[in-house]
């Protein structure tokens, strides 16, 4: 798969499908974000993709855990943030900013 056709691969994947943990979710993060807090919209939520064969699943949740679940609750379908996407070395070969699906 060319680089160009998977980085749309994983842009339509999103978030779709990605567990959160509850692990390490803060009652008082959800209580600041919902009450009132900083306006997701400011708050980067970052996606990122691994390269083949260095973790289980590729996708991770880098930032932004309790705004997507936030989000979800909610019944949005989609949230703004980026996408970056690692490859075998560690270099980033891709980047996205805009509506990721969740």
């Amino acid at each position: 798969m060319s680089r160009s056709r998977e980085k749309l691969f994983w842009i339509e994947q999103g978030a779709t499908g990605l567990e959160i943990p509850a692990s390490g979710l803060r009652p008082e993060s959800f209580a600041f974000l919902s009450g009132g807090g900083k306006p997701t919209d400011e708050l980067p939520i970052t996606i990122v993709v691994y390269p083949p064969g260095e973790r289980a699943e590729r996708r991770a949740i880098n930032d932004g855990r309790h705004r997507i679940a936030l989000a979800r609750q909610a019944g949005a379908k989609f949230v703004r943030g980026r996408m970056l996407g690692y490859g075998p070395r560690g270099g980033v070969l891709w980047r996205f900013t805009g509506k990721i699906s969740i």
